[in-house]
């Protein structure tokens, strides 16, 4: 049902007076028609467009997303084995320290061998006594193994 609305005879006038010279004839109300349906036609390809961007966009923050969780994850992994690897060397510069400041005095080392035929820097042979060598190294707590 269409509803209906009077209206003063000055106001129709005025009306009809800018339709008509808005629109002088059919031709004129055509054209406008189909430039408002290629208007619309543009904004709906560019709302597909920017829709379909859109779900590229947020499939690809999906998957950038992803990638981002399992780095994190990968880093949280290499820290905590970062810090089990700090301990380890920690512990280990200690016992470099510890040993290092172990001091061993070695006895005087004997001549084993004499040759005359050498030069001065090459003509005795010096060796340090085993057992001696041995004692030092035990009493600075420094096993020794092997023959």
């Amino acid at each position: 049902m269409v509803e209906r609305f009077s209206m003063n005879p000055v106001s129709c006038k005025l009306l009809n007076e800018a339709w008509e010279k808005e629109f002088p004839d059919e031709v004129a109300i055509a054209e406008r028609m189909l430039a408002l349906l290629d208007e619309l036609e543009h904004y709906k390809s560019r709302e597909e467009r920017v829709t379909k961007l859109v779900l590229d966009n947020s499939t690809s923050w999906d998957a950038l997303y992803k990638k981002l969780e399992a780095a994190e994850k990968r880093i949280a992994e290499l820290d905590k084995r970062l810090i089990e690897y700090a301990g380890i060397a920690t512990r280990e510069a200690h016992r470099v320290a510890e040993l290092e400041a172990r001091t061993v005095i070695l006895p005087e080392p004997i001549i084993v061998l004499h040759r005359r035929d050498f030069t001065d820097a090459h003509r005795e042979i010096y060796a340090y006594p085993e057992a001696e060598v041995n004692a030092a190294l035990a009493d600075a707590g420094i096993g020794v193994k092997g023959e």
